[in-house]
């Protein structure tokens, strides 16, 4: 079963001018992980850098950004692309900031990041 996008999400893919797309093995590998299926289905699904037009909350309790329900806000989930919000190049330009064994995935906020 795949994982099912909530379309009242109203989440956008943001196509950036010159991006090309990645192939996930090739992803997988640059960072040295094997993505959630999760986040596999929503880089099928939308093929780019993922935006969302209102607040979307997920449940996260065990992320130590979560609210008091246990929950978080995202504001931009990084696509399969290797422009500006492509999540390899994200990852490169923070790989002296976070852990080896993370990976930025999605952005909470102002230069706030999510990792796995």
């Amino acid at each position: 079963m795949t994982f099912q996008f909530d379309p009242s999400f109203d989440a956008e893919s943001l196509h950036m001018p010159g991006d090309s797309l990645i192939e996930l093995d090739q992803i997988e590998s640059s960072l040295r992980i094997l993505l959630p299926s999760e986040l596999r289905d929503l880089f099928i699904e939308f093929g780019s850098a993922i935006v969302f037009n209102k607040d979307v909350e997920f449940p996260a309790e065990k992320c130590a950004y979560s609210d008091d329900s246990g929950r978080i806000g995202v504001s931009v989930i990084y696509g399969p692309v290797d422009g500006s919000l492509g999540i390899i190049r994200i990852n490169e330009q923070l790989s002296m900031q976070i852990p080896k064994t993370s990976v930025v995935f999605a952005e909470i906020g102002l230069a706030s990041a999510l990792v796995v």
